[in-house]
């Protein structure tokens, strides 16, 4: 059973590999670290859904872990914005069997960028992003920004509830928070959590979409990464339900 998406079987086993997703600007790739535990970058298991959405798990004394990868549609409006070319997910599941502090998790691009490509902050709305552009195309790639996090625990079950009461602090401390995004040199994002208890669990999404870059005012790739987890989820679960 998928713990990410309850109620979807995982129909194969794969030889375990490092998950990625290949975009135009290079591997999209994923790390995490949880305490004192650097994950490894290859799982100790993959599984495959109907779709061919790809689950990677990881287990531990402090935590078990799910990386889901997976395309789906944003449904974007199609008399407003733009058609995509692609759009991908990743959404990462830990479950705290101990007291964790420290707990990232990211989503990079490569190091070095095809040269020419513009790379920069594109954020806002409660949406943690970067959008890089490159011969023709933008990607941007984006999850949820600390105000969004706060929100989610108000709203969805995918996020420690306690983790509401933290909006005050991110209004009165923000950028000097001892949590949050990461945005490096704007070839990824990295996100650190909150402490988590035993018992507890939380759920990322992060989302790559590109498209023809043939409009400078056109920001179909922005909203198409701006959805809360459950968002992400109910799209991805939708996916799987066509297969």
């Amino acid at each position: 059973m998928c713990r990410i998406l309850p109620g979807f079987s995982l129909t194969a086993r794969h030889p375990a590999a490092r998950p990625t997703v290949g975009t135009p600007m290079g591997e999209l790739s994923f790390g995490a670290v949880v305490g004192p535990w650097a994950v490894p970058e290859v799982p100790e298991e993959l599984f495959e859904l109907p779709s061919g959405a790809r689950v990677a798990r990881w287990s531990h004394p402090l935590a078990e872990l799910e990386l889901l990868i997976g395309r789906f549609d944003p449904e974007l409006d199609p008399e407003v914005w733009e058609p995509l070319t692609d759009c991908w997910a990743g959404v990462w599941r830990i479950d705290a069997r101990a007291p964790l502090a420290g707990v990232t998790f990211s989503a990079s691009l490569p190091p070095v960028l095809p040269p020419g490509a513009e790379t920069g902050y594109d954020g806002g709305q409660g949406q943690a992003s970067i959008t890089v552009e490159y011969d023709g195309t933008k990607l941007t790639l984006g999850g949820p920004d600390e105000e969004q996090l706060c929100h989610e625990a108000q709203q969805t079950g995918e996020v420690p509830k306690r983790w509401a009461e933290l909006l005050d602090e991110v209004y009165a401390k923000w950028p000097h928070l001892d949590w949050g995004v990461d945005y490096g040199d704007y070839h990824g994002l990295r996100w650190t959590l909150p402490a988590l208890e035993p018992g507890e669990h939380c759920v990322l999404a992060v989302t790559a979409a590109w498209s023809p870059d043939d409009n400078a005012d056109d920001a179909n790739t922005f909203f198409a990464v701006g959805g809360s987890a459950a968002w992400v989820l109910g799209r991805l679960a939708r996916t799987e339900g066509q297969s």
